[in-house]
């Protein structure tokens, strides 16, 4: 009797053992599988992380490339223009001055282009008719004396070429009394054959008083 209380005794105790072993199995199993999940999360992290720098790598690349191939086209876009070019500009100016002394809306309209644009404190003109008529107005009101143009800065865009400038004027309005002015200029030139001519014109006078 007391032997088999004993051998059911065992079992149980026996029985005990397996299911903690068992739990203990359990438990490790689903740490594994944490882990292995904890694995796999940092790796997923990691090679989304790792895309992520390749595209900006990348994109930065295309950035670098961009800039690469814009900097020299912006560098030939405003140069500096070449001797010959800048002696026959101030040519021009030499030729505008002096259609203005001798009075001459048509020689001055010559230099401009068939559409150019003149913009002047009064007004805006466009065309090479409309500019003319614009002079011949101007040189009924005053007689200039000795109008000079001064190129300051020259830059080539292209095939045009801008030009930056001040000029100065001692004229005789419609009474013969005498009169200084002076202001700033920027033209547009381009190149029509072999010579340059007027496509934009912005004058700016600063109204001097009258000679003393």
């Amino acid at each position: 009797m007391h032997e088999q209380e004993k051998d059911t005794s065992d079992d149980k105790e026996l029985s005990r053992i397996r299911d903690r072993l068992q739990f203990r199995q359990n438990r490790i199993g689903r740490s594994k599988t944490h882990l292995a999940a904890g694995v796999d999360g940092r790796r997923l992290f990691q090679d989304h992380a790792s895309g992520n720098s390749m595209k900006m790598r990348l994109l930065l690349a295309l950035v670098g490339l961009a800039i690469s191939f814009a900097f020299p086209t912006f560098a030939q876009q405003k140069d500096p223009v070449d001797p010959r070019t800048a002696q026959e500009i101030r040519a021009l100016a030499m030729k505008y001055d002096e259609a203005i002394n001798k009075q001459d809306p048509a020689a001055v309209a010559a230099l401009y282009t068939e559409n150019a644009v003149y913009v002047a404190h009064h007004g805006t003109f466009h065309g090479r008719q409309a500019i003319e008529k614009t002079y011949a107005d101007y040189f009924q009101h005053w007689h200039s004396i000795n109008h000079v143009s001064t190129v300051d800065r020259l830059i080539a865009v292209g095939n045009e070429v801008r030009v930056f400038g001040t000029w100065s004027s001692s004229f005789q309005d419609t009474n013969g009394a005498p009169k200084k002015d002076r202001g700033h200029y920027r033209w547009l030139l381009v190149r029509q054959g072999d010579i340059w001519e007027i496509q934009t014109n912005t004058n700016r006078s600063s109204n001097f008083n009258a000679m003393n």
